[in-house]
């Protein structure tokens, strides 16, 4: 599917479920892996980050198949460059906005396991830079697996972990000299997401809910 096809079909996802949805704050840590060739050479990089910021669930606790889930938030950590024992480490400071597509594999009254593809966008750039500057852009896909822990009428609790295949562009400028360099990431980010439902948000059928019958408890 294209980047405008997964749009069109969130907006679709998210305008039939917009009355039940689930909407609170998230926080983990992230830990990023790759390369970018400067001028011919693979450099190695490691970014370790803590992660956190709003997110919203259009499905956490119906007995429905599809679920949409939305992350914006920011991200602290420290990167660090190595290549020919050369060593450089930044402290960076950025935000990521994530997309997934979640199917329950098995839903319960109090338990939903969904699986499904997540689009991951992420910039941040470094705090303490000396002679230079750079910002590093990333975006790619992969998979996410969560687990809601549906508590009471309006609680959930849900762990998360997702793994991206990214690819990455470094802008750097060192002393007025302008040029960027890029490469391949390895993605990976343990999750735990809190979430306020709304009234609605409850287990039953489509058609139970439809015919205006009370969810089964």
């Amino acid at each position: 599917l294209s980047t405008g096809a997964l749009f069109i079909l969130a907006c679709l996802l998210f305008a039939g479920a917009a009355n039940a949805a689930g909407y609170g704050g998230y926080i983990g840590l992230d830990y990023t892996e790759g390369t970018v060739d400067v001028f011919g050479v693979d450099v190695d990089h490691d970014r370790a980050a803590v992660d956190f910021g709003f997110v919203m669930d259009t499905n956490l606790a119906q007995d429905r198949l599809f679920n949409y889930r939305l992350r914006l938030g920011l991200q602290a950590g420290t990167r660090e460059y190595r290549a020919s024992g050369f060593v450089s480490e930044q402290d960076t400071f950025g935000f990521a906005f994530t997309n997934t597509f979640g199917f329950g594999i098995l839903r319960t009254p109090a338990l939903r396991l969904w699986v499904g593809p997540s689009l991951r966008f992420a910039v941040d750039g470094c705090t303490d830079c000396s002679g230079f500057d750079s910002v590093f852009l990333a975006f790619g896909a992969g998979p996410e697996i969560g687990l809601n822990f549906n508590i009471g009428s309006h609680l959930t609790i849900g762990p998360s972990l997702a793994y991206n295949y990214m690819f990455g562009v470094d802008f750097t400028d060192i002393f007025g000299f302008t040029d960027d360099f890029s490469g391949p990431q390895h993605h990976v980010s343990v999750l735990v997401n809190i979430f306020f439902r709304t009234g609605s948000d409850t287990y039953g059928t489509r058609d139970s809910q439809d015919r205006g019958i009370a969810p089964s408890q």
